[in-house]
């Protein structure tokens, strides 16, 4: 009896084992769909506080979007693949090796890497991409600071959705739209300027331009148009040369209301002499908002990191 009582201790100590060793073997793919396991490796990598559940359901987005209709994200990358540009393409690829990895072999910066390329990848060619907007993380200098440059959000304005719904698919499609519209505006085509997960936003931007926008969007790319032109009236709205890049403001909770309070805001801050524009846009922009302390906060932090102007 004290042999089978050593045996079996010793075989639930192997079932131990075996079962937590087993438990801690699956794929970088695998731990994607795991909640608790996603923001385990979110937390191990310097993100805290209220970081880590935007980064979470950044990641949550890109993936559901990419994997919608098919067996796995995987193949719903492959999907996608089909059509993409090379540049994109290799991405893409880059990413399905990486799910096939160990998730414990996957360094700190492979994570950032392939967060980054599947919020692209998923504002562009993913299923309900026209719901899905690519924003900077400029509003979160711990994500930034980290290596995290995108955020993928979800668009709760169905006008500012149907807007994004006639965007261009592809990322060179997109490009040559920003370039015509850019003509349209008599704006100078910035797109060397631009990082690939700013295309889109931009993009959306100058549709507030084109037939079918409401009037608040209008009002909105005129105020920011008026204030990146000189003396000659060309506008530039990114690059060097740019005053401010206000468009980058544009994320998923933006609104007719909010655009027309931001253009409002652009505008007053216009009148100013340019030495006192960027003190003048922060003052209006508190004035229009909730004013509770966090806002204040919100606010002194956007112009301490200096997000829309150089």
């Amino acid at each position: 009896m004290k042999f089978m009582g050593r045996s079996m201790l010793a075989l639930y100590a192997f079932v131990a084992i075996s079962g937590s060793t087993y438990a801690s073997i699956f794929t970088f793919g695998e731990l994607l769909l795991k909640p608790v396991s996603i923001k385990s490796k979110i937390v191990k990598e310097g993100v805290s506080g209220s970081s880590i559940t935007s980064l979470k359901d950044s990641i949550h987005n890109s993936v559901a979007s990419l994997s919608h209709g098919h067996a796995s994200l995987s193949d719903g990358l492959t999907a996608v693949k089909v059509d993409a540009t090379k540049e994109d393409a290799a991405k893409i690829g880059r990413i399905q090796a990486a799910l096939k990895m160990n998730h414990d072999t996957v360094t700190g910066q492979e994570f950032k890497d392939i967060v980054n390329d599947l919020a692209y990848i998923a504002s562009v060619y993913g299923e309900d991409s026209s719901k899905l907007l690519n924003c900077s993380y400029c509003k979160s200098e711990q994500l930034a600071s980290l290596g995290f440059k995108s955020n993928i959000t979800v668009i709760a304005d169905p006008s500012l959705k149907r807007l994004v719904s006639r965007l261009p698919k592809s990322s060179t499609a997109i490009s040559r739209y920003i370039s015509k519209m850019s003509r349209k505006g008599n704006a100078k085509d910035i797109s060397r300027y631009l990082d690939s997960g700013d295309r889109k936003t931009l993009a959306l931007f100058m549709s507030f331009n084109d037939r079918g926008a409401k009037k608040e969007y209008k009002q909105f790319y005129e105020a920011v148009s008026k204030y990146n032109s000189d003396k000659a009236g060309n506008v530039t709205f990114a690059g060097p040369t740019a005053k401010a890049t206000f468009w980058k403001i544009i994320d998923g909770k933006f609104s007719p209301q909010r655009a027309a309070k931001l253009a409002k805001a652009i505008n007053e801050a216009a009148k100013k002499p340019a030495s006192k524009r960027e003190d003048e846009f922060y003052k209006q922009l508190y004035k229009i908002s909730d004013k509770t302390p966090e806002t204040a906060n919100s606010i002194e932090e956007l112009k301490a990191k200096k997000c829309f102007f150089k």
